[in-house]
């Protein structure tokens, strides 16, 4: 249920950007159509529309909902700078889980062509990050981790600007949004 509501508000949040994106100018690289696949180009947010991306339907009264996410560790809560996330679950044992479909699914099924012709942050961010899987073109980020010690999975959602992923504290413009954790699967 918890995964469901992390990909809900992925699928929410990439529908709301191309409704935003029809109604201002586009200067990106136009992505295929795919409702899976969706590359990114991340414009600049501020931490306030990060912890927007996760309002309750209250939202017009500025009522934040509580966390959904479980807890993984002290100290890691939902609306922080990513990279200061980052390197809390990496003191904790969490390891990047390399998505092998990353740079189509952040920079599109043409990403070869595309980053040899126009390279952009975008083109770098998977090697840069090997925890990201995709991007949607509002700025939302799903980062995926395992822990070996607990044999878990964690899926990370972020908001913001990609090209913070290594900014501390509150000059970054990427913040985690949520997470969920479940067991890893063995085959």
């Amino acid at each position: 249920m918890k995964r469901n509501y992390l990909f809900s508000l992925l699928a929410l949040c990439a529908i709301a950007s191309a409704c935003q994106s029809a109604q201002s100018p586009n200067t990106s690289v136009t992505p295929p159509a795919s409702t899976v696949d969706q590359p990114a180009t991340v414009a600049s947010t501020t931490k306030s529309a990060a912890i927007t991306a996760k309002v309750s339907p209250a939202a017009s009264t500025g009522t934040a909902s509580p966390s959904t996410s479980p807890a993984i560790g002290p100290g890691l809560t939902e609306g922080m700078a990513y990279a200061d996330f980052h390197s809390a679950l990496f003191n904790q044992g969490w390891v990047p889980v390399v998505d092998k479909q990353c740079m189509a699914n952040v920079v599109g099924g043409n990403y070869k062509t595309l980053c040899a012709t126009h390279p952009n942050a975008m083109c770098n961010a998977c090697q840069q990050m090997p925890e990201l899987s995709s991007c949607g073109s509002g700025g939302v980020c799903l980062m995926r981790f395992h822990h070996p010690g607990s044999n878990k999975n964690l899926d990370v959602g972020t908001f913001g600007e990609i090209g913070d992923w290594n900014v501390h504290g509150g000059h970054s413009q990427i913040f985690v949004t949520g997470w969920t954790v479940t067991p890893a699967v063995t085959h």
